[in-house]
């Protein structure tokens, strides 16, 4: 991440009602999760669990651990009917900022099997193929989640094989995805920072109504073995 440990680690002053610069609160946000979602794993017993179940429980988790840290997100489990996994909002009232700032779309690694569902979820679902539901990255690529917003977060439960594994599988669905969805030549799940399991990848974006063709999205990707 090109913004430095300082612009992270900014406390912000809610007094004046002035929310804090977007890119150093996104900057914030991305150093809370990767400080804490490792420790997911060891609180709570979830290789068999609902999908729904375990992202309902990290939005608990992360919410704990904001609130123990004196952070100012507040994380919101929102069912996956027509939104992402979960919302990020800013714990704080801010005059000028009340709304979500962020969203988190969370899927397993592989995808569970069923007749309905492509493998690929992570990235696309194949309708034609006669799978149900829509892909992670797609979801973003189509503006169906994150309303416009510049970035946003994916979570990896990875409960079989190693990132590395994924990484690979990842970025060759991504080259699969460009015969059904529009897409920049160069995009790729790629390593971020020094952290194991930490990638990014940025999307191009075309509204799914409108056919307008939209700011480009970047994905920070986030995993943990389950």
């Amino acid at each position: 991440m090109s913004l430095t440990i300082g612009a992270m680690n900014k406390r912000v002053n809610d007094s004046l009602g002035i929310p804090p610069h977007i890119e150093n609160l996104y900057a914030k946000l991305y150093l809370f999760v990767d400080s804490v979602i490792d420790c997911f794993p060891t609180e709570f017993e979830h290789h068999t669990a609902n999908e729904d179940i375990i992202t309902r429980d990290m939005s608990l988790y992360l919410n704990d651990n904001s609130i123990r840290t004196s952070d100012e997100f507040q994380f919101v489990f929102v069912n996956q009917d027509k939104r992402s996994d979960i919302g990020v909002h800013i714990r704080y009232n801010y005059k000028t900022n009340k709304n979500l700032f962020c969203w988190i779309e969370a899927k397993r690694l592989p995808t569970p099997l069923g007749k309905d569902r492509d493998e690929r979820e992570y990235v696309f679902v194949d309708h034609s193929m006669g799978y149900k539901g829509n892909g992670g990255v797609e979801r973003f690529k189509l503006n169906k989640h994150g309303g416009g917003m510049p970035v946003a977060i994916m979570l990896g439960y990875v409960q079989s094989e190693s990132f590395d594994h994924w990484n690979y599988k990842i970025n060759e669905w991504i080259r699969t995805c460009s015969q059904y969805i529009p897409c920049h030549h160069t995009e790729s799940l790629d390593k971020e920072g020094i952290s194991i399991g930490r990638y990014v990848s940025t999307h191009k974006r075309i509204d799914h109504k409108s056919g307008i063709e939209m700011q480009d999205v970047t994905i920070h990707h986030f995993w943990i073995y389950l």
